[in-house]
């Protein structure tokens, strides 16, 4: 994930940027975020309603990705591009009691399970294919199976994943890896990337690739997860670049943004793949916990900082105004 961020940020510089209005919102909650202020990319915290920060983290690693867990205690996080020292670590939410889980190369995102006790992740060697792995907060892990992208719902009872192999197909699986439940069975797809569950549990968000069609086409599919069967598709520009996307807190919107040429473009839609809103030139869409407002970046004069926009394109205020690179990772009320 790190690589496509840093090739973000380097398109970002070319980017125009708007000006923020002087009146600030009243947002709640804490903000998890990744920055370059103090030299290496670092992890802070910055209080939504007083923009107070809190450095996090403060090594000469390569954090990359994180997330709170759902009771707010702990949160995980990614290291690559460290060498032997790669791998997913964890710390309690004020910074302290930073170790490693577990080393090697992490792919994706890992996936908190409901009850903040365990992480489902994947790990790719160079040898063998990725392998989705289920983890406790003690260190100890199982493996599911050949998988790229893994992610738990939101009640805990299921793991969705991508298997690989000769059948890519996306499987419910259980988490002690008893139950396998094909999802997309007999389907030309030969790539799935960026499983998300939505918030309520009862939509699965995806990115697909057909075989039968340009390789550069991605389509952004909503399944239902009830009856596993595919809501709608929408297809995406080719040749465009697909990063992160976020599902806002009542499960019923998802906010994802691309890249095509160096130009963002961010666009929230609703299960059914109607747009609910287009805006142009921010990226990174972190939904606040009311769900009102995105928390997005932007570029301004070649340095990219945090803004809090609606759903309208309107910028409310601008969070971060600092020499550095600054990207959302988390919201937590």
């Amino acid at each position: 994930m790190w690589r496509y961020v840093f090739v973000l940020l380097l398109s970002l510089l070319s980017i125009y940027s708007g000006r923020a209005q002087d009146e600030a919102p009243s947002p709640s909650g804490t903000i998890l975020f990744l920055s370059t202020r103090d030299g290496s990319p670092e992890l802070y915290a910055m209080s939504a309603n007083d923009e107070a920060v809190q450095r996090l983290t403060e090594n000469d690693l390569s954090e990359t990705w994180a997330a709170f867990s759902p009771d707010g205690q702990h949160i995980a996080f990614i290291v690559r591009g460290s060498d032997e020292r790669d791998g997913l670590y964890i710390m309690q939410s004020d910074g302290t009691d930073v170790h490693r889980l577990t080393p090697g190369v992490i792919n994706g995102e890992p996936s908190w399970s409901a009850d903040s006790q365990r992480l489902v992740f994947t790990r790719c060697g160079e040898i063998v294919d990725c392998v989705a792995l289920v983890i406790d907060l003690d260190g100890v892990l199982y493996p599911l199976a050949n998988s790229g992208y893994a992610a738990w719902s939101p009640d805990g009872e299921w793991i969705v994943l991508n298997r690989q192999g000769d059948n890519r197909e996306i499987y419910f699986v259980s988490p002690n890896g008893d139950a396998h439940r094909p999802v997309t069975a007999n389907t030309p797809t030969t790539g799935f990337r960026y499983l998300r569950w939505s918030t309520d549990g009862q939509t699965l968000s995806y990115w697909a690739q057909d075989d039968e069609q340009d390789t550069d086409q991605w389509t952004l599919t909503m399944l239902d997860v009830e009856t596993q069967s595919v809501r709608c598709q929408a297809q995406a520009q080719q040749h465009v670049a697909i990063f992160w996307g976020d599902w806002s807190p009542d499960g019923q919107s998802f906010a994802f943004f691309s890249q095509n040429q160096g130009q963002l473009s961010l666009q929230v839609i609703n299960s059914a793949c109607e747009v609910q809103a287009e805006i142009e030139q921010i990226g990174w869409p972190v939904w606040s916990p009311d769900g009102e407002m995105l928390l997005v970046i932007r570029n301004r004069d070649g340095l990219i900082d945090m803004y809090l926009v609606n759903l309208g394109g309107e910028t409310l205020y601008q969070l971060t105004d600092d020499h550095a690179i600054d990207i959302p990772m988390d919201w937590r009320p």
